[in-house]
C-alpha cells in the first residue's frame, strides 16, 4: 500500500449494458488496486426482462457476501451510457470520481498515481493516463483547457483514463443524456470552460481487444457529427475569432473522418457526397486531412 498524507475516497462508476463479458474483470481490476479508499458503483442499464440483465445480476451477486464497498444499481428501463454514469455519480460519495467502461480494466497503480497527482496539484480538476488497445500503447501529453485540441481531434479523451474532482463534475451537471455517442467529448468541452486537465505518465488502462462493431455508420454518423458541432457552435465561433481559419480546420477534421468511415463500410454515395461538399469548401485542408487519415489507417 502506498503512503499518502491524505487518502480521499475514490468512487469508480461502471455502467454496464448488453453481454457482461468483461464486467467481472473490470470490477476485480478496481478491487486489486494498491489504494484502499474506494467504492465501486455498477449501474445496470439493461431492460429488466433481458438475458443480459440476468447474467449481470448473477455476476454482481458474487460481490455481496463479503465485499461491502461494491454497490449494484439497476435502471428500470434502458436509458443510455450517459444516464447510467449520472445515476452512479448521484449515488457516489467519493471526493474523486472515475468512470470505467465495462469492457475496460484498470492496471495496477492507476488510482494511487492519479490520487497523488490531484492531491499535489490543486490547479487541475482532472488527470488522465496512457492506455492500451489491442496490445498497442497510446500516450497523450496535453494539459490545460483543451477545447481547441479536442475539437481538432488532437486530444482524444478516453473516459476510463480520467479521474475528476467531484466538484468539477457537479459544476457541469454531469453527462448530457441527450448524447448517445461522443459523451466523453461533450463532457470535456463543458469541463474545459472553467476547469483544467493534466496527465500522468504511464499506461494504466487496458481497453482489451476492440473491433469496429460499435462504430456509428451511415446517416447516423452524419447526424451525430451535425448535432455535436451544432451544440458547440458558440465555442467554435469563439475559437474562430481568436484563431481565424480554425473553424475550417475543425470541420475538415471531423468530416474527413466521416468520409473515410463511409468509404470503409460501403456507404459510397454518402462518402462521395461528403467529399465533394467539403473539398469545394476548403480543398487544400480537406485533402491534407484525408491523406493523413489514410496514412494513419495504413500504419495501423
Amino acid at each position: 500500500m502506498n503512503n499518502f498524507e491524505y487518502e480521499p475516497l475514490v468512487s469508480v462508476i461502471i455502467p454496464t449494458y448488453g453481454e457482461p463479458t468483461n464486467l467481472r474483470t473490470s470490477v476485480t481490476s478496481v478491487l486489486d488496486q494498491n489504494y484502499s479508499e474506494i467504492e465501486i458503483i455498477v449501474v445496470d442499464d439493461n431492460n429488466p426482462d433481458t438475458e443480459a440483465r440476468l447474467k449481470t445480476e448473477k455476476i454482481m451477486s458474487e460481490y455481496f457476501n463479503d465485499i461491502d464497498n461494491v454497490t449494484y444499481l439497476k435502471h428500470s428501463i434502458n436509458k443510455n451510457g450517459s444516464a447510467a454514469r449520472n445515476t452512479g455519480f448521484k449515488h457516489s460519495k467519493g471526493e474523486y470520481i472515475c468512470f470505467l467502461d465495462d469492457d475496460d480494466y484498470f492496471l495496477k497503480g492507476k488510482l494511487s498515481t492519479q490520487v497523488n497527482f490531484l492531491n499535489k496539484n490543486p490547479e487541475y480538476d482532472a488527470v488522465y493516463c496512457g492506455y492500451r488497445v489491442n496490445g498497442k500503447e497510446y500516450y497523450q501529453s496535453f494539459q490545460g483547457q483543451l477545447s481547441k485540441e479536442l475539437l481538432l481531434l488532437e486530444y482524444e479523451p478516453v473516459t476510463s483514463s480520467l479521474m475528476f474532482r467531484r466538484e468539477a463534475i457537479s459544476a457541469i451537471n454531469g453527462f448530457d443524456e441527450s448524447f448517445i455517442r461522443h459523451q466523453d467529448y461533450e463532457l470535456m468541452l463543458r469541463f474545459f470552460e472553467n476547469h483544467r486537465v493534466s496527465f500522468v505518465e504511464g499506461i494504466y488502462i487496458d481497453k482489451g481487444r476492440t473491433d469496429d462493431s460499435n462504430i456509428v455508420r451511415g446517416l447516423k454518423l452524419e447526424e451525430l457529427k451535425e448535432y455535436f458541432l451544432e451544440t458547440f457552435d458558440e465555442q467554435i465561433n469563439i475559437l474562430e475569432n481568436k484563431n481565424p481559419g480554425i473553424k475550417k480546420r475543425i470541420y475538415s477534421k471531423h468530416y474527413s473522418y466521416v468520409f473515410l468511415t463511409h468509404m470503409n463500410h460501403g456507404y459510397y454515395k454518402r462518402g462521395i457526397k461528403i467529399f465533394f461538399k467539403y473539398f469545394f469548401m476548403f480543398p487544400i485542408i480537406f485533402s491534407k486531412d484525408i491523406i493523413k487519415r489514410i496514412i494513419d489507417y495504413i500504419k495501423k
